[in-house]
């Protein structure tokens, strides 16, 4: 006979296969992870440096892009689209059509949800468009059934692609100054900014496909969590009582005559101990006068950090990647740190006095 419990786990487990795993925004979460994962794979973070699932703000809500991958050769914009099927589409047409078999449903042209992004990313980081690439990466195994323009890709094809743009565009000091910018402007993630895009949609669009798909699985994870509840408790109840302990058998006492101890063994004086002192490491820069000294920062995560002197006058800006750490040579006194960690900005007043220094982010 089959247990209650394993039907009750059953039904969860159907619940969340049925309810959550075919949707919508499932299927999109996993389109953009293999795409986040192609680009970390076959793409050089120190050549091109990557944002994934961006929220920023605009002048009527928020905008929602999928990838950003910043380079000197340019910054290609990625809308992703997870999807199978024929795929039918004009890239002047507002509206694209995907079919299975007698099954057709249209959606928006990518192309033009993408045009969005890239005027938002134009205004935001005062650049021409010329710096901007829109992409269009399928990572289903969709198939286009009409000519398609070079950008609207596979995702096999998407490391190639971008790579084949192999012009320098930018300098790596405007490469720095746009990481600043997205990392300063960008929101956190969290279920908190995700809802307030939606809001946001909803607000300009109305009520959204993708908000009801969101409230029917809010619905059914509610369910699955309730019904687990009940596994917990029904698992708690038929829980076998703990086996009663026997009173252990009195310990037989056996007397013993006494052993005379042995005489102890000579002591012999240890030789002096001497400590050696050990300088720390120096650094590797030298300073050019006493005026001058070494400041060494490092980072657990990856920061982007500003430093002002005393007339708000810019003197040192770097990226410095978790781990790593970065020599400076700057003059003593007291300066502004601008600090950028995942996508929040902190700002504090740093004192440098001594020929070294450590400032740890």
């Amino acid at each position: 006979m089959i247990s209650p419990l394993l039907i009750i786990l059953a039904i969860i487990v159907i619940v969340i296969v049925k309810g959550v795993l075919p949707s919508r925004s499932f299927k999109g979460w996993l389109g953009e992870f293999l795409v986040r994962q192609t680009v970390s794979t076959q793409l050089d973070k120190d050549d091109y440096r990557q944002f994934h699932d961006v929220t920023l703000p605009t002048a009527d809500g928020t905008t929602q892009i999928d990838h950003i991958i910043v380079s000197i050769y340019g910054i290609f914009v990625i809308e992703t689209k997870n999807m199978g099927g024929w795929i039918f589409g004009d890239p002047n047409h507002p509206k694209w059509t995907q079919t299975f078999g007698k099954s057709k449903k249209s959606f928006q042209n990518p192309l033009r949800q993408n045009y969005k992004h890239i005027k938002e990313l134009e205004s935001l980081l005062q650049i021409g468009e010329d710096k901007l690439f829109s992409v269009v990466v399928f990572a289903g195994d969709a198939e286009f059934k009409t000519d398609m323009p070079d950008n609207v890709i596979h995702r096999g094809r998407l490391a190639r692609h971008i790579l084949a743009k192999n012009t320098p565009l930018m300098t790596e000091s405007e490469v720095q100054r746009i990481l600043l910018k997205i990392n300063g402007t960008m929101l956190e993630r969290s279920q908190e900014t995700s809802r307030q895009h939606v809001r946001n949609l909803n607000r300009k669009f109305g009520n959204s496909e993708d908000e009801t798909e969101r409230e029917r699985q809010l619905i059914l994870l509610k369910m699955a969590g309730i019904i687990g509840i009940f596994l917990i408790v029904a698992v708690l109840l038929n829980s076998p009582e703990s086996p009663t302990h026997k009173p252990a058998a009195p310990a037989s006492i056996t007397v013993s005559t006494p052993v005379p101890a042995a005489p102890a063994p000579p002591v012999t004086p240890l030789a002096p101990v001497v400590f050696q002192r050990h300088e720390l490491p120096k650094p590797k820069k030298v300073p050019r006068s006493d005026e001058y000294g070494i400041l060494t920062l490092s980072a657990k995560k990856d920061t982007y950090v500003t430093l002002y002197d005393t007339k708000n006058a810019e003197v040192v800006r770097m990226e410095i990647r978790e781990g790593q750490s970065e020599e400076v040579e700057i003059r003593k006194g007291s300066y502004k740190a601008e600090i950028l960690q995942t996508g929040k900005r902190e700002v504090s007043t740093v004192s440098f006095i001594g020929d070294t220094g450590v400032l740890e982010f």
